[in-house]
């Protein structure tokens, strides 16, 4: 195999460059460096959805009551649960006028989701199939993650201390 100077120059600038970009690609670890936390939210939007917060926390009560009744495999009570669930849900748009327009639009797509979603799992419970109400119950987690993402972050209440509905430190966007 013949070096040339070609061969010698390529070696050299691919690892110069390889040098000079692999310590700042991982010089954070295994993925990019944190994002700064956002500011808090202004006292004027806390206020403005201080009704959607209030109606929030009964959410995220409703949804524990029925974690409780799914690990506890009590499927004839699945319906209860899911139904106050739906009702307290139902409430959201009513105290959410301060939304844009579009995520306004959004959560009315969502609460019919949920009513979707209890019915289903009144039914399913009804027929005593566990595994189709742990499924839905899935289902029902990831639109109410949904509805979490419509509003300003840290406006909402979180199932999690120090953290609000979409998983942000309070008083962090």
């Amino acid at each position: 195999m013949k070096i040339t100077k070609i061969t010698i120059l390529t070696a050299a600038l691919l690892s110069v460059g390889i040098g000079g970009i692999a310590p700042a690609a991982f010089a954070h670890g295994d993925g990019p460096a944190p994002a700064k936390p956002a500011p808090a939210p202004d006292a004027a939007t806390v206020a403005s959805f201080e009704g959607a917060a209030k109606i929030w926390a009964d959410v995220l009560t409703g949804r524990q009551e029925l974690e409780t009744t799914v690990t506890a495999k009590k499927w004839g009570e699945v319906h209860e649960a899911a139904f106050n669930l739906r009702d307290d849900v139902r409430l959201l748009p009513a105290q959410s006028k301060a939304l844009e327009e579009k995520h306004q639009t959004r959560l009315s797509g969502y609460v019919k989701e949920v009513d979707a979603l209890a019915e289903q799992l009144d039914a399913a419970g009804d027929g005593g199939n566990g595994a189709q109400v742990e499924k839905l119950q899935k289902s029902l987690h990831k639109v109410l993650g949904q509805i979490a993402k419509l509003y300003p972050r840290g406006v909402l209440p979180s199932g999690a201390a120090g953290h609000t509905a979409n998983g942000h430190p309070e008083g962090h966007k």
